[in-house]
């Protein structure tokens, strides 16, 4: 179960504006903020491929190791495109094609 609060915007990072973040249960793993993350049973973990994105890590510092604890993470709402990065923490290109699968999984980029 995710327990789940409304935020509106933040300084950098991921968040955009009005966002929906939730308290989910991560793999372990080192997260950045701004990770693309899709649910594989019993937790969320990273995604390469930013259109099949469920979450975006958003938890602080900017960097946090897990050992499978749960983080906070961005389910919906709007995003900065350049506030989503990889698996090392760089900058991701975000295309046409990822902005349309996005806002089709209720994330909208700005």
């Amino acid at each position: 179960m995710t327990e789940e609060k409304k935020l509106v915007g933040s300084e950098g990072g991921i968040i955009a504006g009005d966002v929906h973040i939730a308290l989910i249960p991560l793999a372990a793993d080192e997260y950045h903020n701004g990770m693309p993350l899709s649910f594989t049973a019993p937790s969320y973990g990273y995604q390469s491929n930013v259109a099949a994105a469920d979450a975006f890590y958003c938890g602080h510092p900017q960097t946090r190791r897990t050992d499978g604890n749960p983080g906070d993470a961005v389910v919906g709402g709007e995003i900065s495109e350049a506030g989503i990065v990889d698996d090392s923490g760089n900058k991701v290109t975000i295309t046409e094609a990822n902005r349309k699968a996005l806002r089709a999984n209720g994330f909208y980029p700005k």
